[in-house]
């Protein structure tokens, strides 16, 4: 099952969330390149120019700076766990916010039981981690193996 986080980059909160400095631990980022990321989420502001006009000054709380070349990794970091869920046969692949849930069984009952069990799990992760499924970009596929004849 193709899954889609829903705009990782603007939906992580990490300069607010006290779980992003243990997710920056768990992936063994400690000491200076920990302040770095740290400091590369944090106390950011913004404003917008319009001509002459200039808006005052405004916190960011949500996102990570884009098209920067630590933007990826940070998003990584941040949803490294995803893909350490146990899930009753089953396993997750990703690629920056690409997801897919592979699912195996002998029956189509027990896939479909499977899936719907594990696409809750990883519903609720993402949720706990203040993310959402792209539910217009999640797709169900179906792939089953053909046994040939040898005659």
């Amino acid at each position: 099952m193709p899954c889609n986080i829903s705009r990782p980059s603007q939906s992580i909160r990490p300069s607010l969330n006290f779980n992003f400095h243990l997710k920056l631990d768990d992936a063994g980022i400690r000491g200076l390149p920990h302040n770095l990321f740290t400091d590369y989420v944090s106390n950011r502001s913004q404003r917008v120019r319009i001509g002459d006009w200039l808006s005052d000054e405004l916190p960011v709380t949500y996102g990570v700076p884009q098209s920067s070349v630590l933007s990826p990794t940070v998003i990584l970091i941040y949803i490294n766990k995803l893909c350490q869920l146990k899930l009753n046969q089953g396993r997750i692949f990703f690629f920056a916010d690409d997801t897919a849930l592979v699912f195996t069984s002998n029956t189509w009952q027990e896939i479909y039981a499977h899936a719907q069990l594990g696409s809750k799990m990883v519903r609720y992760w993402l949720a706990k981690n203040m993310l959402t499924l792209n539910v217009a970009k999640t797709k169900y596929m179906v792939f089953t193996q053909i046994q040939c004849s040898s005659s």
